[in-house]
């Protein structure tokens, strides 16, 4: 074998060892869309639990549905097109969204959406009506 056939065949060791570094430490392309999807979904939970919270500051309760606050696209998941889970006693609610995979044990705990197992999921949140009729303005919230 010549120089160049064994400088080709390391060549070619080098790039699938990197390649398949690079898919060990970072996942798949289909592992990272899904996160990212998560990610989404966690951002509009985010995005409606605040929207649910002003309008209970502003209305003194909660919605009875998701289609009284937001548009479509924030109310629905972004992958299967669902809406989101909601439900609601007096100030107390609960959002729930199917999740394709469990959050890193290491997520940050001031995020409270972005810790969620795999699968359907819901967070129990309890809204405040501190001013009811104050005016606030929900454009300030927007994602």
């Amino acid at each position: 074998m010549t120089g160049r056939g064994v400088l080709g065949i390391v060549v070619s060791a080098v790039m699938f060892a990197a390649v398949g570094a690079g898919l060990w430490i970072n996942g798949t392309p289909g592992y990272q869309r899904m996160l990212a999807q998560d990610e989404r979904r966690a951002a509009l939970l985010t995005w409606l639990a605040t929207r649910l919270e002003v309008h209970a500051l502003h209305y003194g309760s909660l919605p009875e549905s998701l289609v009284e606050i937001g548009t479509e696209a924030e109310r629905v998941d972004p992958v299967t097109h669902e809406l989101f889970g909601y439900t609601h006693k007096g100030l107390d609610y609960q959002l729930c969204a199917v999740f394709a995979l469990a959050s890193d044990a290491s997520a940050r705990p001031e995020l409270p959406f972005r810790q969620h197992g795999k699968g359907r999921t819901c967070f129990e949140r309890t809204a405040e009506a501190k001013n009811p009729g104050k005016a606030y303005h929900l454009e300030a919230y927007r994602l």
